[in-house]
């Protein structure tokens, strides 16, 4: 289901809506709104520079991040470094370094998923407690201890399995029932909403890929390992067997890429010099990212 690409050009468009994440190593790391306004190849790619309560983003050259978007029925997400940024009035930009490769995936709205998680809704200016029952890429089900009415505009907060904070999601409220709690009802994620529906379609796809039945569907396995020579026997006992291959030589960058595409397993170097492995399994742990997925010291 998901797939590493090289033809960035090939998905990227002028004006076309982004969702910028910072801080990415953390779980607090935050997502803000762009656009892309142009980019040279091999270079860099321009996107306006986020604003937050009337003021600029605070930046730092370096800072690693990701870069989400849809486009042409994918969800479509890259890692890369903030070069250089610009506040003057009349050009406001960033610019983010051009990636290797980009993660895609290929979704369908109508594809759902079980899903128990608390969330909040704002309804009718009161903030109330509920549970979001099942979730899929255009809307949701969700059960609260209010009654609400058909076609009432609503707005959502609660974090994904992965630890992905979606905030404010805005949604119609459909198919209300009564229940003796409350009522139970349904979503429909107004459109327009790139930056959460990214993210939405990154978690719904990777987790229907991890719990596909069907055969077809190749496992991938990513490796942290700094000897490059170790790395060519692992690589060929995986494709011998059928799994997709990934390796990185930092562990830094393999929690960049468990956030962009969940692998089916990890497999972590206990001899990392940047981060060891069973501090690495600390990080995840303690950040809740991956909690399915099994690691490998």
């Amino acid at each position: 289901m998901g797939e590493h690409r090289t033809d960035i050009e090939t998905f990227l468009a002028i004006d076309g809506p982004v969702s910028l994440q910072l801080a990415v190593t953390r779980r607090s790391g935050q997502r803000y709104r762009s656009i892309v306004r142009g980019w040279v190849k091999s270079r860099y790619i321009m996107l306006d520079r986020p604003r937050t309560d009337a003021r600029f983003l605070h930046m730092e050259r370096g800072e690693r991040c990701v870069v989400r978007f849809l486009t042409q029925g994918n969800a479509c997400g890259f890692e890369s470094t903030l070069l250089d940024w610009d506040t003057r009035p009349h050009i406001s930009y960033c610019l983010v370094a051009w990636p290797e490769s980009l993660d895609l995936v290929a979704f369908r709205k109508s594809q759902r998923i079980d899903l128990y998680v608390p969330c909040h809704i704002l309804y009718d200016g009161k903030k109330h407690e509920a549970e979001v029952r099942d979730l899929s890429i255009n809307g949701c089900r969700v059960s609260a201890p209010i009654v609400v009415t058909n076609n009432e505009m609503i707005e959502l907060t609660f974090t994904l399995p992965d630890g992905i904070p979606l905030e404010g999601l805005r949604a119609y409220v459909r198919n209300a029932h009564p229940t003796d709690t409350g009522s139970f009802f349904g979503c429909e994620f107004i459109e327009n909403q790139e930056h959460i529906q990214s993210d939405l379609a990154f978690y719904v796809a990777a987790t229907l890929d991890r719990s596909s039945t069907d055969h077809k569907v190749a496992p991938r396995v990513l490796i942290v390992e700094q000897d490059q020579e170790r790395i060519a026997p692992l690589r060929q006992a995986f494709t011998d067997k059928g799994w997709h291959f990934f390796a990185t030589p930092s562990s830094i960058e393999a929690l960049l890429r468990l956030r962009m595409m969940p692998p089916t397993a990890v497999l972590v170097n206990q001899e990392q010099s940047d981060v060891a492995g069973v501090q690495f399994m600390d990080l995840l742990k303690a950040a809740r990212w991956v909690e399915t997925i099994p690691v490998y010291i």
